[in-house]
């Protein structure tokens, strides 16, 4: 993992292989996805197992987003920060001016932050 980041209610990983998000928590599989099928697939520019993820750091309630460095756009971490932003938000779409404002605030600092 080339940058682990404790951020605001969630843990923020970033790096170039999927495969180290398994290893990072130490399972072989988490949310319907598995290590092994993750092995074999190819990450590109075009294409990868895992381009970005939100959810629980399996077997708590804690929360991470993982990006994959090698699918990187400003895309992909507004649409992972939009997942993380409905939960922290309750799922209450009548904060939705909360919500993308919060995702959009998240998705610039780690853009800016960490965008090579």
């Amino acid at each position: 993992m080339e940058h682990i980041v404790q951020r605001d209610g969630y843990t923020l990983l970033i790096g170039d292989n999927p495969s180290s998000l398994f290893t990072y928590f130490g399972v072989t599989e988490m949310h319907g996805l598995n290590l092994a099928e993750c092995e074999s697939y190819p990450s590109t520019k075009d294409n990868a197992y895992i381009a970005g993820l939100c959810n629980f750091i399996p077997h708590t309630n804690e929360r991470f987003v993982y990006l994959n460095t090698s699918r990187w756009s400003y895309g992909l971490v507004f649409h992972e920060m939009m997942h993380q932003s409905l939960y922290k938000h309750e799922y209450n779409l009548e904060l939705e001016e909360e919500i993308i404002t919060w995702a959009e605030n998240e998705s610039n600092y780690i853009y800016d932050t960490f965008n090579n």
